[in-house]
């Protein structure tokens, strides 16, 4: 015969407390939806993180690169309208990098 271990009402109470303690487990998973800790939706926090590995990706801040381009941008600009004599659009400075570029275009045709 085999030796025995421990009684059977030690090992009923065994697995009654072990499962009463999942039960009373909090689950701390991710939910789909609602507001996490830091007060932003899901959608807003996977926005975020695009920006985030977007930045990383590209070496550095992209605003950063974003305002030299359109500096560069607005010089050379302002410099082909001083060429020609004439006074360069009156909102250039509050264009944004793609209508600089558009106008960069038509601004060599001058």
């Amino acid at each position: 015969m085999g030796a025995v271990c421990c009684s059977a009402d030690d090992a009923g109470s065994a697995t009654q407390s072990n499962n009463s303690g999942k039960r009373n487990k909090k689950k701390n998973g991710n939910r789909l939806g609602g507001t996490g800790e830091d007060g932003l939706s899901a959608r807003e926090r996977a926005a975020a993180a695009a920006e985030k590995r977007q930045e990383n990706s590209m070496g550095g801040n992209t605003e950063t690169k974003n305002r030299a381009a359109r500096d560069q941008l607005i010089g050379r600009i302002e410099a082909m309208y001083a060429a020609k004599n004439q006074d360069p659009p009156f909102g250039l400075r509050a264009a944004s990098l793609q209508a600089l570029k558009k106008h960069m275009k038509t601004a060599k045709d001058l």
